[in-house]
């Protein structure tokens, strides 16, 4: 793509979102980083993306009122998370992230494995040990 098509049709910079950098090809052949609002495309892409963590959240508060899951699926899901990518950042299996989801494992955690989700979520252990959605 040359420079001139690089797309700035975004939407989603009205809602305060910040700009993209995209590469693009300049009157000399050269890849050059180009600043762009970003396109149609890529916000509906990203706004399929929100809606789907939006209903994950949702469905784990209804799951954790109906005692079948634990807080760490919903803070999961509230930040955007799949397990995969938690487990990840976390630098632990997803196995066992798995088995924390379940309310009667979650209850016997100690402190220190509470904290350390508690640190990856930004959010103070009572938040996440006493969470109720």
């Amino acid at each position: 793509m040359k420079i001139h098509e690089v797309p700035q049709d975004s939407q989603r910079l009205k809602r305060g979102d910040t700009t993209y950098i995209n590469y693009a090809v300049d009157e000399h052949g050269n890849f050059v980083q180009v600043w762009s609002k970003g396109w149609e495309v890529q916000d509906t892409a990203m706004d399929n993306l929100e809606k789907m963590f939006h209903d994950l959240e949702q469905e784990a508060l209804e799951k954790i009122k109906s005692d079948e899951a634990s807080p760490l699926e919903y803070f999961m899901h509230h930040f955007q998370l799949d397990l995969p990518l938690f487990a990840a950042q976390m630098g632990v299996s997803r196995r066992r992230i798995k088995k924390h989801f379940r309310p009667d494992v979650f209850n016997k955690l100690d402190d220190k494995t509470l904290r350390e989700y508690a640190n990856f979520f930004q959010i103070d252990v009572d938040t996440i040990k006493n969470f109720k959605g």
